[in-house]
């Protein structure tokens, strides 16, 4: 499940792409027999802000990338798509 939400197509919020992943980590966690585990411990993490930015830049760049992919895409079908011929005189 977390990995489907991290499919963009799907358009999963943020805030439900960290549920599924609390609770990949919870199951992984008691698989290996840590029970003590926590909700709260799995919740925390630490990022520093310069890899958040990266990121986040990395993240942009392909979204752009996508937008004008699609911009060509959507020009190029409208450049070949069958004109109606003129009506002989």
């Amino acid at each position: 499940m977390y990995l489907k939400s991290k499919d963009r197509t799907q358009k999963i919020p943020e805030y439900e792409q960290r549920k599924r992943l609390t609770e990949l980590l919870a199951e992984m966690a008691t698989d290996i027999g840590l029970t003590s585990i926590r909700t709260a411990d799995l919740e925390r993490s630490y990022l520093p802000d310069y890899v958040r930015r990266g990121i986040k830049i990395e993240d942009l760049t392909r979204a752009m990338q996508e937008q004008e992919l699609d911009r060509v895409w959507a020009q190029a079908s409208a450049n070949t798509t069958p004109q109606a011929s003129e009506q002989k005189r």
